[in-house]
């Protein structure tokens, strides 16, 4: 008899343990050096995309950012991350982290974080020797391209092609743009003031003259083109007004929105990984003491009839400065909560998010809070290349 309840507590304790080995708590803290705790919390969170809103440049956060996506790249599947930049920014980053152009040509010029720069490093390594199917891409789109960018997106995309075919004001234009000194501020300039607005016309009235040059690269100079002129429309409903969530904001939200599902409806058996500033990825509007989420992208892709509705798992970064320093240990920890099952760690509060009646869930499935938000480190940015010796 004796055997037979020791059997049976034993039985118990193996089950127990198993049990809290696989089901996912409530929250877990989590190691940003290593990644370790990403597992345990998302093991079971199955999603088509996963967005993370953070404070940028803040290098907590792009540790996260880090040990987050590959954790997603190896258990999850995604192969496409976007990010919060324009489409020729994005194009770049992707043809140097696919072999086609080297670190050297242009990512070492630019100015990046460390973890940054791992990143860019780890997928490029991931990428080398991989099928197609296995590798991954990165995508833009916003519409805060750098005209410098646009410019060298212009450059690699005509170095090799013959304009013969084209007439005389097309060859003129698009040789012009070619033969630019990219080191040159001055033909930058020239670039941006009239070989721009000049190459955006060209392609609404005579379209067919770059198709004849570029082929099926003209897509590419389409999206960099789109995002440009977007951008200037942008400018335009600021000029009239400076308010959260006024039409700047609106339009520049809806373009997130347009872009991204351009994109999906390219790969719509993709995973994707969005990393943006906190106040684009909430699933409903928030307004809180500090921060305040309006008319986001994410809330249009969670709509009811949106082909992402329940396909969507968001981590919320940016809640840590809403609720403030939670004190314990001096290392500033930081902890993955799950918005659906966690009670927060602030006295007297029984929710994350105070405004309304709406659940926690309805805004992030998960809330990634650091101990001491005002200790958090801002990233130090230099050029790529200083990264390689540091």
């Amino acid at each position: 008899m004796q055997k037979r309840v020791l059997a049976g507590v034993v039985l118990l304790a193996v089950l127990l343990a198993l049990i809290f080995a696989f089901y996912p708590g409530n929250s877990q803290v989590i190691d940003l050096a290593t990644g370790a705790g990403v597992s345990k919390m998302l093991r079971y969170e199955n999603a088509q995309v996963y967005l993370f809103g953070e404070t940028h440049r803040c290098t907590e956060y792009q540790q996260f950012r880090n040990a987050l996506f590959q954790y997603l790249v190896k258990e999850k599947g995604v192969r496409v991350l976007v990010e919060e930049s324009g489409y020729a920014t994005a194009f770049l980053e992707n043809e140097t982290v696919q072999g086609r152009l080297s670190f050297s040509d242009w990512l070492d010029r630019c100015t990046l974080s460390k973890e940054d720069y791992e990143l860019y490093s780890w997928i490029a390594d991931w990428n080398s020797g991989r099928d197609a199917a296995e590798k991954i891409s990165i995508i833009g789109i916003d519409i805060t391209d750098d005209v410098g960018n646009i410019q060298t997106l212009c450059q690699y995309l005509l170095k090799n092609h013959d304009f013969t075919g084209a007439d005389t004001q097309t060859q003129w234009l698009l040789t012009a743009i070619r033969e630019q000194n990219p080191f040159s501020s001055l033909q930058l300039q020239t670039f941006q003031e009239k070989f721009l607005p000049q190459l955006a016309e060209l392609y609404h009235i005579k379209l067919e003259q770059l198709e004849t040059v570029l082929g099926t690269q003209t897509v590419c100079l389409e999206r960099a083109l789109l995002g440009w002129e977007e951008a200037q429309e942008q400018r335009r409903f600021k000029g009239k007004t400076e308010q959260l969530g006024g039409p700047g904001d609106v339009y520049r939200e809806s373009c997130l929105y347009e872009h991204f599902m351009w994109e999906y409806q390219q790969r719509p058996d993709a995973k994707y990984y969005g990393q943006f500033g906190g106040a684009h990825v909430l699933m409903s509007d928030y307004s809180g003491k500090l921060y305040r989420v309006q008319n986001s992208f994410v809330s249009r892709l969670a709509e009811i009839g949106s082909p992402l509705n329940g396909k969507l798992t968001v981590v919320d970064g940016c809640l840590t400065f809403e609720i403030g320093d939670l004190g314990g240990t001096g290392t500033n920890r930081a902890t993955l909560y799950r918005t659906a099952c966690a009670r927060p760690p602030v006295r007297d509060r029984n929710k994350f998010y105070t405004d309304g009646s709406a659940p926690d869930v309805s805004y992030a499935q998960y809330a990634l809070l650091f101990e001491h938000p005002d200790a958090l480190t801002a990233a130090k940015e230099y050029t790529g290349s200083y990264w390689k010796y540091h």
